[in-house]
């Protein structure tokens, strides 16, 4: 072959490989190049194919199926409606619906909301044209048959744009690009995303802030999402929100410092993780130490170093609470964080306890009195061989903090609480209400305070006393350990079960309910709980049986579940975490 020949060859080639991997480029890889740039929420979900089977393949799924309300609904008219339908889908797929759903699914479902248009789209990349186009005649066929049901005009309108077709049911939109799915409300993002798939060019993919965000979501994360949380505030939209105040002591005790970081973080992202035996769903943001104004340093510590002290444990624990707060500098600066309202109540309440504290000053004297390290610990009661023993068995509870002058401070908190227990007696007596006994005593190094209702002559050995017979109010102190307790027996535990380790953990707050034991607590009020659903939502016995009994089944399926504000490397992680029980 001429040299010519051969030259003229590659060459034309070569054009045809370079026009042939523009056209590639110009393919959209990504959800997020089919967007306008003025995107400002967007999520993605992968994996759906592993999140249905992971539900349906759940040992539990055979014990929820068992339950008495999921048979009746497996047995309902709608049930069988629903199941029809999905042998119609099947049959216009000419696949099973697990098989539809991984194929349709494959490349992931999106959602976005756009600033400009005010509206909202859906995407979903299929692993094939052919199954798509499949999905497009079913919701058409459904759409027909559904009008004609009903007397209605056929609801489909077919228009074009840019020679690509798009379809209207109602106000919805749906068009098919590629392997791509787009549904929106809004013709005018409909137009933009087609302009985006037809011929690239700048799209949320460019994102500053969404690209750093993204380089974070973690890997096993099936549904993440991202929020501008800097256009969402510049554009005035819930200024409340972002204005820095929470107006409730509540409110601002449990989330004052994300408030202070809201006005500064820049977006924020979700992303919920999924396994076999545990879901773990979070929210985080970027956060800077120098964003925390003065009158919030109680939130965070100092150089926001504040950690949760590591939670004691105690036998039947249903629940507990571990955080840094200093109360007392919370107090102090309540001017400048609450309104003119809530700074009056306030400056009542603080006269109200400085005369009830002898003139001491409560936030500084009492509540500064204290480590900003604090727990609550929630345990059942067992009341065995205990008479009185109440008729509503309620839960024990307890506040655990450190005192900073131990040795000062325990003489006047004994001394409050004699007092306190004495004016207790005094309203009680005026109400018919049992008094209270007052004990002290040492238990190895923990000095326990306690004082216990004292029964009528009658009630004694009563399995069915008043409610008063759940408490038995203390306080406990072991070194610097201050216990301020519901009954005796968990605080006596919890002194006796404290240390001189002052360890923390590596979070700010961290929370955690156990289910197993919630539903233990649930269960030795059972006849109660009957009686109360016969009376509030006029059910008969076995309907309010059968009620309840699906309530402590259900509990069954969560181990327990912990939730943690956590000081991550430069940003705030807000983690909720469930365990699922393996049904084993």
């Amino acid at each position: 072959m001429p040299l010519s020949r051969r030259l003229q060859i590659l060459t034309t080639s070569l054009v045809v490989s370079l026009f042939s991997a523009g056209l590639s480029a110009a393919e959209p890889k990504q959800a997020a190049e089919l967007l306008p740039p003025t995107t400002i929420a967007y999520a993605q979900l992968h994996g759906v194919d592993d999140i249905v089977t992971l539900v349906l393949e759940h040992p539990m799924r055979a014990k929820l199926e068992a339950l008495d309300e999921v048979k009746q609904a497996y047995a309902s008219k709608e049930f069988s409606v629903f199941s029809g339908m999905v042998k119609g889908v099947e049959s216009q797929l000419g696949k099973p619906w697990r098989e539809a759903v991984t194929d349709l699914t494959s490349g992931g479902v999106y959602a976005a909301f756009d600033a400009e248009t005010q509206d909202a789209v859906l995407l979903m990349q299929s692993a094939d044209e052919e199954t798509l186009e499949k999905l497009l005649v079913t919701i058409r066929f459904l759409a027909r048959a559904n009008a004609t049901q009903n007397g209605n005009e056929d609801p489909i309108k077919i228009g074009k744009y840019r020679d690509i077709q798009a379809y209207r049911i109602d106000k919805t939109r749906l068009v098919q690009l590629g392997n791509w799915l787009a549904v929106t409300n809004e013709p005018e993002l409909g137009k933009k995303v087609i302009d985006a798939y037809l011929d690239g060019g700048e799209s949320f993919a460019g994102n500053k802030k969404f690209q750093k965000a993204l380089a974070s979501r973690p890997e096993n994360a099936k549904l993440w999402g991202y929020l501008d949380i800097e256009t969402v505030r510049d554009s005035g939209v819930a200024e409340q929100l972002y204005n820095g105040r929470a107006d409730n002591p509540i409110i601002e005790l449990l989330a004052g410092g994300l408030l202070s970081n809201l006005q500064k973080t820049p977006y924020a992202t979700f992303a919920l993780e999924v396994e076999s035996s545990q879901l773990t769903a979070s929210l985080q943001a970027p956060h800077d130490n120098a964003w925390t104004p003065e009158e919030r340093e109680y939130f965070f510590g100092p150089e926001g170093k504040g950690r949760a002290p590591e939670v004691l444990k105690v036998d039947n624990q249903l629940f507990s609470l571990s955080t840094y707060r200093d109360f007392s500098q919370m107090w102090l600066r309540a001017g400048d964080l609450f309104d003119e309202g809530v700074n009056d109540d306030l400056a009542k309440a603080d006269s109200n306890l400085s005369t009830f504290f002898s003139g001491k000053d409560f936030g500084e004297d009492i509540l500064g009195a204290l480590h900003p390290e604090v727990q609550l610990i929630v345990a059942q009661q067992t009341f065995k061989d205990v008479l009185p023993s109440p008729a509503i068995k309620l839960p024990s509870f307890a506040i655990v903090g450190r005192l900073r002058e131990p040795e000062k401070m325990q003489r006047e908190l004994r001394r409050i609480f004699q007092s306190l227990i004495g004016f207790l007696n005094v309203i009680g007596a005026q109400n018919g209400q049992p008094q209270l006994d007052l004990d002290m005593q040492r238990k190895g190094d923990a000095m326990i305070v306690s004082s216990q209702y004292a029964p009528e002559e009658d009630e004694k050995d009563s399995t069915k006393a008043r409610i008063n017979f759940n408490f038995s109010p203390t306080v406990a102190f072991r070194d610097d350990v201050f216990v301020v307790s519901s009954t005796t027996s968990l605080a006596t535990e919890i002194a006796e079960r404290s240390s001189d380790d002052r360890g923390a953990s590596a979070d700010n707050t961290v929370a955690r309910a156990d289910f197993e034991a919630i539903g233990q607590a649930l269960a030795a009020n059972k006849e109660h709980l009957i009686a109360q659903n016969m009376l509030d939502d006029g059910h008969t016995r076995e309907e309010a049986e059968n009620q309840i009994g699906i309530l402590l089944s259900l509990l069954k399926i969560v181990d327990d579940a912990t939730l943690r504000l956590s000081p991550v490397e430069n940003a705030l992680r807000l983690s909720f975490q469930v365990r699922i029980n393996d049904g084993q």
